[in-house]
């Protein structure tokens, strides 16, 4: 067995030394860093745990537009606000307000546009230039929202209220057929695939239907 080498051993600790000497400012320097930064990821999910529960909770109780807008201006970029903003963009539209609620749900495209719902707020601009009078330009919202966002609810929605738009247009029951049977190929398990079936089947009980006259029964 051989014996340790004592000059080895000091001249590693010579060198360790010596390194420490040279290097020791930008040691501590990037140990203090590192420091700070473990820090501020810790703030950071303190606070974005803390926004949640705080904005999440405002938002459940909120019953009022001057509510909805406090969790808006409180809680910016909360999910929270993002559905306030849907719900008071609804609120301005059940009172006649339709610039401001025009302005909420672009206010919601701009902040959100990476949002699950961000198409919901797509519709709700078409129908606001419906509810307007401005057929063509609500018409043509929503086609803009079949395309844009495909895979999202809102396609199926806007596809069936187009349709639905299109049988009271002079000559479009026919294209409002056609793109009925679409949607149910292109969403055969959503909602508006189902009502898709019920307005096709209605459509097709009337052959001699009088194009751009058609009402549907009234249900009672």
């Amino acid at each position: 067995m051989s014996e340790p080498n004592l000059l080895t051993d000091k001249a590693n600790v010579w060198e360790m030394d010596l390194f420490w000497e040279k290097h020791k400012r930008r040691v501590l320097i990037g140990a203090m860093i590192l420091g700070v930064l473990a820090i501020g990821a810790a703030v950071s999910l303190i606070w974005d745990y803390h926004v949640r529960s705080a904005s999440t909770t405002l938002f459940a109780r909120a019953s009022t537009s001057e509510q909805l807008k406090t969790i808006i201006s409180k809680y910016p970029s909360s999910n929270a606000a993002a559905n306030a903003l849907l719900l008071l963009a609804a609120d301005q539209r059940s009172l006649g307000n339709l610039a401001e609620s025009n302005a909420t749900y672009q206010k919601f495209l701009k902040q959100f546009p990476k949002h699950s719902l961000i198409g919901g707020a797509a519709v709700g601009l078409a129908e606001n230039a419906l509810i307007g009078g401005r057929v063509e330009e609500g018409i043509s919202q929503l086609q803009t929202v079949a395309v844009k966002y495909p895979t999202s609810y809102a396609a199926s929605y806007a596809l069936y209220t187009e349709a639905n738009l299109l049988v009271f247009q002079p000559g479009q029951v026919a294209e409002a057929q056609k793109q009925l049977r679409n949607l149910k190929q292109q969403f055969p398990d959503s909602v508006s695939a189902q009502q898709a079936t019920n307005l096709l089947a209605l459509l097709g009980s009337r052959p001699t239907l009088d194009e751009g006259k058609f009402r549907p029964p009234v249900t009672k």
